[in-house]
């Protein structure tokens, strides 16, 4: 299995809450079933910091998803270029652990382990990673529940900063890659993202392009306008399946909408101008009685309905509400109510994948 198995099965993601499945065995074909279930041994190296490099704000650098390597990042492109840092110290320190096994420097309760056959010093092989993950950029149109309580937008001196100093300085870098993914708030939704997003565009036509948004600008003339043709992947974030529920937690009244963008890019899968596409669910108290139906979206769309447990941020003030809606934790009051439902046979669908700390939970 590669990271592009992890993309298409939806396992690449950045937003609130976090991620993580660790896997058992490389899989000569793999899958959704035999993905899910099967987590448990760290038995090659991870390939993640070989192919991977993640940027946050403040220009942080991470091998993988920062919660992965408990925030130690590798270094900072306000004071290194991305080529010093990917052939830097740091990484290559990491990768030789892997090599040797020692898993040290990984959180291994959440981490997103990716197998690998390396076998040797990769440093003295491949100068470039495979895929960036941008994540830096924060401007996003929406407050979900979970992720923060003001909407937020980069002020013109931000934007000035992000468009003439860092857009020239990882451009060149970012062009010469065979993918890229854009996170942070919502790529779609962001004045410097979009900017990003063509660029990149245009000097590289080849590069698989993967966005993970709210997908309220997710339509045909946004497209156009950015001048995408197609996509390798998108992610969007509905957590719910009906309209109240929807209105509650991401605080926008656009269910109709971000239904009738998800029917347009599910036509571009079917004409094969997508490759993969995902939808997000972090379940908590407000929506985790909508699991099953949301796996019927998926279906209807030919997606993968991914869900994982809310984890608190503290720029929402949900996160002081954590005990009242952690109803995945075995002391909540409807822990037994959310073990019963997982046992529903749905949730075995291809269109499913359960983060780790659910799929226990189903089968317990």
């Amino acid at each position: 299995m590669n990271r592009r198995d992890f993309v298409k099965y939806g396992i690449v993601l950045a937003g609130a809450g976090g991620l993580g499945l660790s896997v058992l065995k490389l899989f000569d074909k793999p899958s959704p079933d035999n993905f899910q279930h099967n987590f448990l041994a760290l038995d090659k190296p991870c390939s993640f910091p070989f192919e991977f490099m993640e940027i946050h704000e403040e220009g942080k650098i991470y091998p993988c998803c920062p919660n992965f390597v408990d925030f130690k990042p590798m270094g900072n492109f306000y004071d290194q270029d991305l080529f010093s840092i990917w052939n830097g110290k740091k990484f290559k320190e990491l990768r030789n652990k892997l090599l040797k096994g020692d898993f040290s420097s990984c959180n291994r309760n959440i981490c997103c382990y990716n197998p690998a056959e390396y076998t040797k010093d990769f440093n003295a092989a491949k100068q470039l990673p495979i895929n960036i993950h941008l994540c830096y950029d924060q401007e996003c149109n929406y407050k979900c529940i979970t992720c923060r309580d003001e909407i937020f937008t980069n002020s013109d001196e931000e934007l000035a900063k992000l468009n003439n100093e860092i857009l020239p300085k990882i451009l060149p870098f970012i062009s010469k890659l065979d993918e890229i993914e854009f996170s942070g708030g919502d790529p779609l939704a962001s004045r410097h993202s979009r900017k990003l997003i063509y660029e990149v565009n245009k000097s590289n036509p080849n590069i698989n392009i993967s966005i993970n948004t709210q997908g309220y600008f997710l339509d045909e003339n946004n497209m156009k306008e950015l001048g995408i043709t197609k996509l390798y992947s998108v992610g969007m974030s509905i957590h719910s399946a009906t309209r109240k529920t929807y209105e509650k937690i991401m605080r926008q009244d656009s269910f109709d909408r971000i239904m009738k963008n998800l029917e347009f890019i599910s036509g571009w899968k079917k004409q094969g101008k997508l490759e993969n596409l995902r939808i997000h669910f972090v379940v908590h108290l407000m929506n985790y009685k909508e699991m099953p139906a949301f796996v019927k979206i998926a279906e209807k769309f030919d997606a993968i309905a991914y869900f994982w447990s809310y984890k608190p941020w503290e720029s929402a003030e949900m996160h002081k509400r954590y005990k009242e809606v952690a109803v995945f934790e075995p002391w909540h009051k409807d822990y037994p109510k959310l073990k019963k439902m997982l046992k529903n046979p749905i949730f075995k669908s291809k269109h499913c994948i359960l983060y780790p700390e659910l799929l226990k939970i189903a089968e317990e």
